[in-house]
């Protein structure tokens, strides 16, 4: 099975590297993994240390990552597998969050034992829950599986057409109920459950490695945006990318400023820029949709030119 390629570098020897001013061989690997539950281990070849790769993205967005880089591959097929796994990690992953959301010490491993792991079980508490969270009733052409079972069980191979499409309407599923749940739901609980949903699998994972000096590297490059912001927020956003690109030098100076004394760069309405202090607003946010789908691939496709040219490949 194809899995998701990942690009890791091994902070122990880059400060070796550093050290000895040999800015051209920082090692980078280049690793396919296979794991798809978002940490991957290697052993560094140069020092032997286990350096554990973490994503803080959640299960779906690796799934739907890796569907778009076997599109970009033209494996159509792998790509339709990806991506259904991904809707589906979804489904199960906003049931969990709702659940949470209304009983944080719920046992939702237990809920899943007793029959809820089944597909057609899972799909219907999904919509349920999301009638009772938001009060509205999900479309359900936005869960089309007619594409999935016929390459699954027909051997039927997609085309890039059928597999667009398809790709789309799971993004579109995406955007509509991220959309409610990032407006409506307290950030602090969407955070505290990714949280302890991350901290289950990275215990589990230690208690398997004794006595090795280990790297703990999170990462965190998601395509699919969870953006939200004010209007004021997305004013001021606008208004820092006019002036990034007719003022760069000056921009660049701003920035370097901002990160040492934890400010920000505030831009008013004369175009004139100063550094502010973080304020919270109080102004409702507004999710911020995801970019295409032909625009991932695009972000995908320039992702791997930039890094393969310049990693060593890694088999694990």
């Amino acid at each position: 099975m194809p899995g998701s390629y990942l690009y890791i570098t091994c902070f122990k020897c880059q400060k070796k590297y550093l050290k000895e001013g040999n800015l051209n061989g920082l090692p980078l690997y280049k690793v396919r993994n296979f794991s798809m539950d978002g940490i991957t281990q290697i052993i560094c070849p140069e020092c032997q240390d286990i350096i554990l790769s973490i994503s803080q993205e959640m299960l779906y967005e690796i799934y739907f990552q890796t569907a778009v880089e076997q599109f970009v591959d033209k494996n159509y097929a792998e790509s339709v597998f990806f991506l259904t796994k991904s809707r589906e990690t979804f489904i199960k992953y906003i049931i969990e969050l709702l659940l949470y959301e209304k009983n944080s010490s719920i046992n939702i491993e237990n809920i899943w034992s007793k029959g809820m792991a089944l597909s057609e079980r899972r799909l219907g508490a999904f919509f349920a829950l999301f009638f009772y969270r938001f009060g509205e009733f999900l479309d359900l052409n936005k869960i089309e599986t007619n594409l999935r079972n016929k390459v699954m069980h027909d051997s039927v191979y997609p085309t890039e057409e059928d597999t667009t499409k398809y790709a789309k309407n799971i993004l579109s599923l995406f955007n509509t109920v991220m959309k409610k749940i990032l407006e409506e739901i307290d950030l602090k609980i969407i955070m505290s459950f990714n949280h302890g949903q991350q901290k289950k699998k990275i215990d589990a994972y230690l208690k398997t490695l004794k006595d090795r000096h280990i790297q703990i590297q999170y990462a965190s490059d998601s395509i699919i945006s969870r953006n939200t912001f004010s209007k004021s927020e997305e004013e001021q956003n606008t208004r820092r990318e006019i002036f990034s690109k007719k003022y760069p030098d000056k921009w660049k100076e701003l920035a370097c400023q901002a990160n040492k004394t934890g400010k920000i760069i505030y831009i008013n309405e004369q175009g004139a820029a100063e550094l502010k202090n973080r304020v919270e607003d109080n102004e409702p946010k507004i999710y911020q949709p995801t970019q295409s789908f032909e625009k991932l691939v695009e972000i995908i496709s320039q992702r791997k030119k930039r890094f393969d040219n310049h990693s060593i490949t890694l088999v694990i």
